[in-house]
Parts: C-alpha cells; sequence; structure tokens
C-alpha cells in the first residue's frame, strides 16, 4: 500500500486516531467514500456499533492508503455535511 498524499478517492483506506485519543495505537480504518469541507466521509464497521458512514474530522486522518503498482481509480469525490461530525466510533 502506499500513502496518497493529500488526494483520495473512493475505496482508499484511510486511518484515523480515535477522538480525543493523540498517542499511536488504538485507531481506527475505513474505506474513503467521499468528503466535504471539514470531513471525510468514511465507510466502516463498528461505528456507533453498527456498519455505517460516518463524517470524521480531517484532522483526526493520519493516512490514506492505495495498492501500490494499481492506477487510482476516480478522484475526490465531493459530499453534503448532512450528519454531525463523529466523535465516538466504538
Amino acid at each position: 500500500m502506499v500513502d496518497m498524499g493529500i488526494g483520495t478517492a473512493t475505496g482508499a483506506v484511510g486511518s484515523r486516531r480515535r477522538a480525543g485519543v493523540r498517542a499511536s495505537g488504538g485507531g481506527h480504518v475505513g474505506f474513503y467514500v467521499g468528503e466535504d469541507a471539514t470531513a471525510y466521509h468514511v465507510l466502516g464497521g463498528n461505528q456507533g456499533d453498527t456498519v455505517s458512514v460516518a463524517r470524521i474530522a480531517k484532522d483526526r486522518c493520519i493516512a490514506r492508503r492505495w495498492p501500490s503498482g494499481r492506477p487510482v481509480i476516480g478522484k475526490p469525490v465531493q459530499l453534503a455535511a448532512r450528519k454531525p461530525i463523529s466523535t465516538d466510533e466504538a
């Protein structure tokens, strides 16, 4: 997997810190679905005890990954900010 840097595309794997935790470890991963100005929209499990799409603040993102050697398909997807930003995915 390679770090995508600034850009991302639908299906990329993103890792993030748990809200309020600055130390390494104990984070979450999910699949990028889209984004708005302040948050990534991420499909993941155990978000509110269910599989769902949650809005995750962009500053909690640690990395966005894509399989090495595979072309990036697509580009960032802009979505409306209709739900509150998630602060507790566990």
